[in-house]
């Protein structure tokens, strides 16, 4: 291993090579300060959802923002997804399974940032771009705009919905085209909801991609 080290990282006389061997050194460097922060950190015990991606990625943000002081962060930002929303097909089906899959992540992310005392430090927010049709293609829905967001964390009031909810009936002002919805922005884009963690100062952050 330290052989081939040598050979990734050594100097070399063209520049393009030499500058590849800088940053391959930096890399090899930082995963060996991540690795061993995480080695010696501390051992969540909050029990996180079995066979769930999301869950799985957000156990590893947890660890990583546990060591944050031994990595020397100041503030750090993680994006984590979770596709399987673009439901043209059985949607009846899938849209529970999803639903449930990202509510358990983020509630054992909550209680884990509980558990190492960074509840107040740390807020999780859904975004997506990516929205429905209000009426059904007989299976499910196809491309739509506007959607709903959820933000998680101990410096949040929680427990309310923010904004004027839109109404779902057809052939109304909001409804713009094809059963589609105006709600406050015309976006389109990749179509599984992503969810964020950071260390934040203020209730809740929201962003919003624009076409």
């Amino acid at each position: 291993m330290s052989t081939l080290r040598a050979l990734m990282t050594g100097t070399h006389t063209n520049l393009f090579e030499d500058e590849h061997a800088k940053v391959t050194k930096r890399s090899l460097d930082l995963q060996a300060q991540v690795s061993g922060a995480l080695a010696a950190g501390p051992t969540i015990t909050t029990a996180f959802p079995a066979n769930n991606t999301l869950a799985d990625q957000l156990k590893i943000v947890a660890r990583l923002i546990s060591v944050s002081q031994e990595l020397g962060a100041k503030r750090q930002v993680f994006f984590v997804s979770l596709g399987g929303f673009d439901t043209h097909d059985a949607l009846l089906a899938s849209h529970p399974t999803l639903m449930t899959r990202l509510g358990g992540a983020m509630r054992a992310f909550h209680d884990a940032m509980v558990e190492i005392g960074a509840a107040n430090k740390v807020t999780a927010f859904t975004a997506s771009d990516f929205g429905r049709t209000l009426t059904s293609n007989a299976d499910g829905s196809d491309h739509g705009w506007g959607g709903h967001q959820i933000v998680v964390g101990g410096g949040v009031n929680g427990g309310k919905v923010y904004g004027a909810f839109p109404s779902l009936k057809l052939g109304q002002d909001q409804d713009t085209d094809r059963n589609r919805q105006w709600s406050g922005g015309a976006t389109t884009g990749d179509p599984g909801p992503k969810a964020a963690a950071r260390p934040a100062e203020q209730d809740a952050q929201r962003g919003r991609q624009d076409d």
